[in-house]
Parts: C-alpha cells; structure tokens; sequence
C-alpha cells in the first residue's frame, strides 16, 4: 500500500480507538500516542495536480457553452475553483454572503470544516458572473436564498450528492 493511504488508515484507527474509550467500550487506548512516525521516516509527497494550469483556459471555454443548458452546474464548479473553497461551503452559499460592492464571499463558522468564519475575494470577474448568474435565476422565477438550491427540496440547499452529480456532468 501506497504511505499516505496508510497514515489515513491509522488516522481513522486512532478516532475509532478513542470513541471506543470515550464510549467507555475499552478502558484504555492501546494507540493513543502512536503516530505515523513510529513506522516510517519516509516523506509522503503530495499527489500531483489533475487541473493543471495550462487546462483552465479550454476548462472556462467549455463551461462557456455549457453555461446555456446548465448555468448551477456552471456557477458551481466556477465559485469551487476560483475560490478553492469545499464541496459543502459552496453548497451552503447565501445570496446573502454574497457581497458585490465589497468584492467579498463571507461563509460563516457554521458552514465551514474549520468551525471558523472565512472572507474571501471576489475578483471583478466573478462578481460579474456571479451578477449574471443571479440574473439567470430570477429569469427562472427563482429568488430564494441559496446560490445552488436542491430542485428536489424546496428552500434547501443542493445535496451533497448532487453537487458530486454535477462534477461527473461536467
């Protein structure tokens, strides 16, 4: 096996251990204090990009056409990668959050892996997307508060496996 997939696999051996002890399922944790350095002294080295930066300009030109037919589709993957946020922070978005004037996306603690608040840039380019996706959804009769609502659920956000859908769409 590959390092870095047996470091998760202790990791996840390590939460699994102290749930046990937490849950008073074991009286003592007989890995509480073994790391992954206790096996090996070898660098796990990071695995490489699959986006390179060279793919993005054909990227944004296929989104282009796909905008059309699928504009959540689109508005998702682009908020996913000019900002790097994750899955879930993008799901979550509040139009709301969203401030144009300030250049500034705000996702809250309650939405983040983190637990912690995060401001981020909005260039002048994503606002105008962002401005002309919001236009396409109230031309849509959509106003509600989400940038990505479920077309399943009304007034909630997209599911996680939705947002998975839409990656193996695009």
């Amino acid at each position: 096996y590959k390092l870095s997939y047996v470091k998760s696999v202790l990791g996840v051996l390590k939460v699994v251990f102290a749930a046990a002890v937490s849950l008073q399922q074991l009286v003592h944790n007989p890995i509480k204090d073994v790391t992954f350095g206790t096996f090996s002294k070898a660098k796990i080295r990071p695995k490489g990009a699959r986006l390179r930066h060279v793919s993005v300009v054909d990227l944004l030109s296929s989104w282009a056409a796909t905008y059309q037919h699928s504009p959540l589709d689109v508005a998702f993957a682009v908020m996913m990668l000019a900002h790097g946020a994750r899955i879930s922070e993008t799901r979550l978005a509040t139009w709301k959050n969203i401030h144009f004037s300030a250049g500034e996306w705000f996702i809250p603690a309650t939405d983040t892996k983190s637990k912690r608040d995060h401001l981020l840039p909005l260039t002048p380019q994503v606002v105008a997307f962002l401005t002309r996706y919001r236009a396409s959804q109230k031309a849509r009769g959509y106003d509600g508060a989400y940038l990505f609502p479920s077309a399943t659920r009304s007034g909630k956000p997209l599911a996680r496996s939705q947002c998975f859908a839409i990656f193996a769409r695009l």
